[in-house]
């Protein structure tokens, strides 16, 4: 069973070729057996009238059918081939926009010396583990913080360079859940060999669980400078079991934004709707920056519950 379409699509490319190599190696081998059971040599067999003679200018031979039907089968051959190949080149260089896949479904890849991060669109991030949808389409925008890699994912027969300074696009639908191996093809230093990744396909459901069972909240969402917004992390069941269990643990609240929170970490408290908690931190703005403040948490996970994160935005006037 094909477990992507770009398996699918490689594999589809591959038969043609062997398929067409097999049929030619079928045809050269028997035309060749033939010539030489019928053309062997036999007690009465003379030269031929355009035997080479030391002095003499031999005769042409030959024919212009047996050109052009050589040529006609070459062509036709090597059509089939292009067309192939340009087939599936522009089926993996033509992906789906980011606003036709699911949320989640399209991951920043960055590189680095000697790990993969993941970055989703909720502000989750992770060094080892890219956790995806079953049957949707991925989109993956591939780059390096550091030196060249190449980002490859051991079978999905897909593969792109992760460069500095530029982003290459690569896009798959997966077709089977399970464990796949993700690895850096290109030697990138002493650690090259252990630059290695776990792809995680999941059905539909367990991953809208684990990518949207954190949610945060700021009130106001609209503050001045050094104004305080209160900020609350609100985290529902995510268990495999989905039996309703009270996500336990503490919640990590950061930006990249001019600021300072009160605390970094919350720890939960169990809400009054079954299977959620939540907890709160204040922060406060020192600057207005860009105009907004991107304010990000991230829940570690307990025995029950997977790990998970969540973002807003904060207007600063």
């Amino acid at each position: 069973m094909a477990v992507s379409s770009t398996q699918v699509q490689f594999d589809s490319l591959f038969g043609l070729f062997t398929y067409l190599a097999i049929a030619v190696s079928i045809i050269v081998f028997s035309l060749l057996i033939y010539f030489v059971v019928k053309y062997r040599d036999k007690p009465s067999s003379r030269q031929p009238d355009d035997t080479p003679i030391l002095g003499k200018v031999p005769p042409s031979r030959g024919h212009a059918r047996s050109v052009v039907v050589t040529v006609s089968l070459s062509t036709i051959i090597l059509v089939a081939l292009i067309i192939g190949s340009f087939g599936a080149i522009d089926n993996i260089l033509s992906p789906p926009a980011p606003s036709q896949v699911c949320d989640g479904c399209s991951v920043l890849v960055t590189g680095h010396q000697f790990y993969w991060n993941f970055a989703y669109p909720n502000g989750h991030s992770d060094n080892l583990v890219l956790r995806v949808p079953l049957g949707n389409s991925i989109r993956l925008n591939v780059t390096s913080a550091d030196v060249f890699h190449d980002f490859g994912i051991i079978g999905l027969d897909i593969k792109t360079d992760a460069i500095p300074g530029r982003t290459n696009v690569m896009w798959f639908t997966t077709y089977k859940a399970g464990n796949f191996t993700i690895q850096c093809f290109e030697l990138c230093g002493i650690g090259h060999a252990t630059m290695k990744g776990i792809l995680n396909v999941v059905d539909e459901t367990t991953f809208q669980q684990w990518y949207t069972h954190t949610r945060i909240t700021c009130s106001p969402s609209s503050v001045a400078v050094n104004q305080t917004s209160q900020c609350t992390a609100l985290l529902s069941d995510s268990s495999p079991s989905g039996l309703g269990l009270t996500p336990k643990g503490n919640v990590t609240f950061s930006t990249p934004a001019l600021g300072y929170f009160n605390t970094r970490t919350c720890t939960l408290m169990a809400g009054t709707s079954k299977g959620t908690a939540s907890c709160s931190v204040l922060y406060t703005p020192t600057a207005a920056g860009t105009g907004s403040a991107r304010i990000t948490s991230v829940y570690g996970g307990d025995p029950t519950q997977s790990d998970s994160s969540g973002n807003t935005a904060i207007l600063i006037a």
